[in-house]
């Protein structure tokens, strides 16, 4: 149903978001920025 598909994109959000800060995290402890 349609509560399905919004948790499904929130949970898509989430993951891309947590994605993006753990990018930044290596990439600060690479010294690579």
């Amino acid at each position: 149903g349609l509560f399905d598909v919004v948790k499904g994109v929130l949970k898509g959000a989430g993951k891309n978001v947590a994605g993006s800060l753990l990018e930044q995290l290596k990439c600060k402890l690479s010294g690579g920025c």
